[in-house]
């Protein structure tokens, strides 16, 4: 319901809508003006004007504005119904770009799938939406793999899809021996899965670890609602990228907390 939303200036949009009781996204863009900025800074490094970006679990657009204020093409898909509608809204708002929303889940093959759902007059965290086994709990929606999916091959995907990442990363696999772009995944779980997935690929696996408050935040907030919280992911990049300031991943048992002092972006 229209309520449930809210609008707020943020480092790329004037007007960009959120979820006021989101606890997480919708916090974080209304105090700050940006969510995980230090892993955008990065990803936007690799994005210049030709570049297609491909945006797998793309919530409610964070990464979408901002990949869209540097790249061609931006292609999301998230299949929450919610989320989605509050998509549209914010891509409305970016110019120059040309946006493309898919709405429905991504995975390994061609089905159907139940994506939870969440009541935006509950405080909550929002972004942990994802794909369940309990009808209860969700809406069923139309699932498929991405190289089923006839779009502009792309030069970097970021997956952030709640522990499903590695059924993506099957799905796309044509895709990524073809086109060897860089993808970007969060890696909270599932590292060993995606670890055996790029080994016989010419990919290195790079750790990133991202602070979630920016002390150079957009709206110069000195408050840190987030205390010391961070997040982990994973780029899997051809070869010859070497990320001096990342540590490589060396073997499937390494995990975010084994590698709890990895160097995080924002010491570049």
């Amino acid at each position: 319901s229209e309520h449930s939303l809210a609008f707020t200036k943020t480092r790329y949009q004037n007007e960009f809508v959120f979820y006021p009781k989101d606890q997480i996204i919708g916090q974080s863009m209304y105090r700050y003006g940006e969510y995980q900025q230090l892993e955008i800074d990065f990803l936007l490094q690799h994005i210049n004007y030709d570049s297609v970006i491909w945006d797998i679990g793309a919530n409610i657009g964070v990464h979408a504005c901002a990949f869209a204020s540097k790249a061609k093409q931006v292609h999301c898909f998230e299949p929450n119904q919610m989320h989605c509608e509050v998509l549209y809204m914010n891509i409305k708002a970016t110019p120059g770009c040309e946006i493309f929303v898919y709405p429905h889940a991504i995975t390994n093959r061609k089905c159907q799938v139940i994506i939870e759902n969440f009541d935006p007059e509950q405080i909550s965290n929002y972004g942990t939406t994802k794909i369940t086994q309990n009808s209860k709990q969700g809406d069923t929606v139309e699932a498929d793999k991405l190289d089923n999916i006839d779009i502009p091959a792309p030069h970097l995907i970021k997956i952030d899809v709640e522990g499903h990442e590695p059924e993506v990363l099957q799905g796309c696999e044509q895709t990524i021996d073809k086109h060897t772009p860089i993808v970007y995944m969060e890696a909270m779980s599932n590292c060993d899965r995606i670890y055996d997935f790029f080994e016989s690929k010419d990919f290195n696996l790079w750790w990133t670890c991202v602070m979630n408050y920016n002390v150079k935040n957009f709206k110069q907030e000195k408050e840190n609602m987030f205390g010391n919280s961070a997040m982990f992911g994973l780029v899997a990049a051809p070869s010859q990228f070497n990320y001096t300031q990342l540590n490589k991943m060396q073997s499937r048992d390494e995990h975010w907390t084994t590698v709890f002092n990895a160097k995080d972006l924002s010491n570049d």
